[in-house]
């Protein structure tokens, strides 16, 4: 208890305070329990589905790292990147698109409508063409027969409901959209009863919906699993579309993969046709000269000859394909448009820092692709991909530069070993001189045809084993219904129930700026608080002789002990002077219960009544003759104290049948100080019940004869201000051996 009285909380006089009250606690438990059930059994539910999906790391280079320690753009990919490439408008568009999923259907019921998947519905409506709905359309739906419904709509354009009856398999126009209403499997099952309700949201509006609800985050930050969840109040839609984001996605990634597949393919077949028709013509051309001149071998010096040419031819050939892949892929640089580019080494170019080159600017261009389907063209990531892409064509171009000089040098010097051997071959007879040229054309063109064809297979060989680095984890599935949490909201109901009478109740007391509690006194006083009275709530006011169990009995007897404990040894006579800051307090009720318990210990006891500013209210209660006001102090007084006025045993009452002319004058007349010293004579305790002190000044002129005063404060009535007040007063010395009494404080 000290403990508590240092931080000024008393937390038994809390719970004792707010404990009177648990009615109040009860019916709020109640009704806010019934509110919560009424909440979890009728508000519209949300479910999250949830899908994981795993995106591959990028592995790193030789050319990567020596790419990065130049800074010429990052290599490592970038989670985020991939995650906005998955909340991309584009790519849910395409997806909402695919799955008419800005088409929702309703179910009408007595609480409203309820959203259903179309494998609950009775029937589908499919969207003919494009949508034109520029916002938010319903239209209700009535079946009527198995063949025909009515439907109702706002036409935006008349401003006007439009009713109409039409069949299954129909085409109409709402709103400038064409669509038509086919029956489900679910037709027969469900029957005609009931009312439906379809939405036609714009595809933008419904695309924003769905990327609002969706949320993409890593499973964890060292892991390259993302996890997709998506907030929707229909389980079998959600997981429908989280499936089909995941395999659009998918599909799309193995799309860009197949590009630098479909281009090296091309660019093969554009090689393949020039060459195509030059191997025929030189093929023909040498049949028909072998038949012509009957020539089937050449002399030992034409076979050296030949294979020397041929030799040369080949490595010609080749070279003018590099050539022709140079200028290819500068062509294609100067474009500047992201995409993928042919392999250099389907042109032969054996060259590693070309190549890997090639194949960095192929992925910088994809993710560019990606990342502009989310992303404004001021947005940060996007311009940081685009400088990283136009300095790695600049480096390529650089590099293609010096290969294609190369290359040329490479040409002209196998230009000059051809015109070499062409001039020791004009030294043969003619018609072996003219047998070795065509010979030597088809057999340059025959190889690059060769070649060209094992390089298409081989492009077309890894074509078809291209598969996306992307896998689905765990296709979506139903996780758990977010709203509304029942459990949480009956935890939160149960604490409200008490929260909020608890914070209204000390709101209202704090407004009421009245005393709560002993300690509250203890802190505003300075005094003791040496009686703590609970609540009354019986009818007669007598509570020791009436109801002399009760813990109020006892709590009035610890009080007489209190008392007793304070007073000097040897005192004969003792007058306690009751008063209070104001009205209504209990002083009357604490001054005669008081009385009665000095009395039921055996003490002579007098109740002296001395609020003259009211009419004497014990006569209701206590069967006594009050005397007449001219009586009051005189002679006659003591003699009618000492044989009228005992009302059984020890205790004896003194009052006046009406109120005095002037009480301030004769509180103030020595008379007062004769009689008050007569009667000490012949009592051991008096119990004086005066005027309140916060209205009246006779408690002043009596405190100057009591022994002991004793003030009643009343939980929930007495104010703050009164008790700074009653202290000023006991400051001035204004009283004598003054404590508190605390009435109804629990």
């Amino acid at each position: 208890m000290d403990y508590l009285q240092e931080n000024d909380f008393d937390i038994r006089a809390f719970l004792i305070r707010f404990g009177k009250r648990w009615r109040w606690f009860a019916l709020s438990f109640l009704i806010l329990m019934v509110a919560c059930l009424l909440f979890n059994r009728y508000s519209k539910p949300t479910y999250l589905v949830r899908s994981t999906l795993f995106i591959p790391e990028e592995r790193k280079t030789a050319v990567n790292s020596a790419l990065k320690e130049q800074d010429l753009f990052e290599l490592s990919v970038n989670t985020e990147n991939e995650i906005e490439n998955l909340r991309s408008y584009t790519l849910i568009n395409d997806v909402v698109g695919k799955l008419s999923g800005n088409v929702r259907y309703y179910k009408a019921s007595q609480l409203g409508s309820v959203e259903i998947f179309t494998s609950e519905s009775p029937f589908i409506c499919e969207i003919i063409g494009k949508i034109n709905i520029q916002s938010k359309e319903t239209v209700s739906v009535e079946l009527i027969n198995e063949s025909k419904f009515f439907l109702e709509y706002f036409d935006s354009s008349s401003s006007q409901e439009v009713i109409l009856e039409a069949s299954f398999g129909e085409e109409l126009e709402i709103q400038g959209t064409s669509v038509r209403f086919t029956k489900t499997k679910k037709f027969n099952e469900l029957g005609l009863a009931g009312r439906y309700h379809i939405e036609f949201w714009p595809l933008v509006n419904f695309t924003e919906n769905v990327r609002a609800r969706l949320r993409i985050k890593p499973i964890n930050p060292k892991a390259s699993i993302l996890e997709l969840t998506l907030s929707t109040s229909v389980p079998d839609k959600g997981i429908r579309l989280l499936n089909t984001l995941m395999d659009t996605y998918i599909k799309r990634e193995l799309e860009l993969k197949n590009e630098k597949a479909n281009k090296t393919v091309k660019f093969i077949d554009e090689q393949l046709a020039s060459i195509e028709k030059a191997l025929f013509s030189s093929e023909e051309e040498f049949e028909a000269f072998r038949t012509r001149n009957k020539i089937f071998n050449i002399s030992q010096e034409g076979v050296s000859i030949f294979s020397r040419l041929k030799s040369l031819e080949e490595e010609k050939a080749k070279l003018g394909m590099q050539l022709d892949y140079f200028n290819y892929l500068i062509d294609y640089l100067a474009n500047l448009e992201p995409g993928s580019v042919a392999s250099p080494s389907t042109a032969g170019i054996s060259d590693a820092g070309l190549n890997n080159l090639v194949v960095k600017l192929n992925e910088t261009g994809n993710s560019i692709i990606r990342v502009s389907s989310s992303a404004s063209e001021i947005n940060p990531q996007l311009t940081t991909l685009e400088s990283q892409y136009s300095s790695l064509i600049d480096v390529i171009k650089e590099n293609v530069r010096n290969l294609r000089n190369t290359t040329e040098i490479q040409l002209n010097d196998i230009n000059s070993r051809v015109l070499l051997s062409e001039k020791e071959l004009n030294r043969l007879p003619g018609n072996e001189r003219q047998y070795i040229n065509i010979q030597r054309n088809f057999n340059v063109n025959e190889g690059l045809y060769l070649y060209l064809l094992k390089e298409r297979a081989e492009a077309g060989i890894a074509k078809a084993s291209n598969e996306a680095s992307s896998k689905v984890v765990d296709f979506a599935v139903l996780q758990r219904m977010t709203f509304p949490n029942k459990n949480i909201n009956f935890v939160i109901a149960f604490i409200l129930s008490f929260v909020l009478p608890l914070v209204i109740f000390s709101i209202r007391d704090f407004i009421k700026n009245t005393v709560q509690s002993q300690i509250q006194i203890e802190k505003e006083t300075g005094l003791s608080v040496v009686g703590n009275l609970p609540h009354f709530k019986y009818s007669n006011i007598d509570i020791i002789n009436t109801y002399p169990s009760t813990e109020l009995a006892e709590r009035f007897r610890i009080l007489r002990s209190t008392l007793k404990s304070t007073e000097p040894t040897g005192r004969v006579s003792t007058m306690v002077l009751i008063s209070s800051t104001g009205d209504n307090e209990g002083k009357t009720f604490t001054a005669f219960n008081l009385s009665s318990v000095f009395s039921e210990a055996g003490y002579k006891t007098l109740l002296l009544c001395m609020d003259y500013r009211k009419p004497p209210g014990l006569a209701s209660f206590v069967d006594f003759k009050p005397l007449p006001v001219s009586e009051l102090t005189s002679k006659h007084t003591l003699k009618y104290v000492n044989q009228s006025a005992s009302i059984g045993g020890n205790l004896f009452v003194y009052s006046v049948r009406e109120l005095p002319a002037n009480p301030g004058q004769l509180m103030a007349n020595e008379e007062l100080r004769t009689f008050l010293g007569d009667l000490k004579n012949h009592f051991e305790y008096i119990v004086v019940d005066s005027s309140p002190i916060g209205h009246f000044a006779d408690a002043f002129e009596i405190a100057k004869y009591a022994d002991v005063s004793l003030f009643v404060v009343r939980a929930n009535k007495t104010t703050i201000e009164s008790l700074r007040i009653l202290k000023s007063y006991v400051s001035k010395g204004l009283f004598k051996n003054i404590s508190i009494v605390l009435n109804a404080g629990w």
